[in-house]
């Protein structure tokens, strides 16, 4: 797993780099292969709240990408926010393609108890039902 942090108006510390390989580490299990991951860190300065911190983090997996942007006071506030969305966004996608997965095989299932002579899915094959052998 690559991981490629920037700093925008912002020096990344070796302090920030640890706490968001940390954080990051503990998202891997949720994540079937990760090829990369960006984390941009911005500072900008809004004319009433002051500085605000901001993180940017996109992870590429195989055929999609997850994204966040969580803006705090705190710099490692909006690291965590950002990592506990990556999660939640993560385990959404999990279940949904969970979920799909058991409708397809209760779907076979079914169908197989209708016509038990029939091979469904890849198996392919004959769609008669076998004769029966009345001698």
């Amino acid at each position: 797993m690559q991981i490629q942090i920037y700093g925008k108006n912002i020096e990344v510390t070796p302090a920030m780099q640890d706490f968001i390989h940390k954080k990051l580490a503990r998202l891997e299990r949720f994540f079937h292969k990760p090829q990369k991951i960006h984390v941009e860190l911005s500072v900008d300065k809004h004319h009433k709240s002051g500085e605000v911190q901001q993180v940017d983090m996109n992870i590429y997996l195989e055929h999609h990408q997850l994204r966040t942007t969580q803006k705090s006071n705190n710099m490692y506030n909006s690291i965590s926010q950002a990592c506990d969305e990556l999660k939640d966004q993560a385990l959404r996608d999990k279940e949904k393609y969970q979920g799909k997965r058991r409708k397809t095989i209760q779907i076979k299932r079914l169908m197989k108890s209708i016509w038990p002579w029939q091979k469904i899915g890849r198996e392919g094959g004959d769609s008669t039902p076998p004769a029966d052998d009345q001698t």
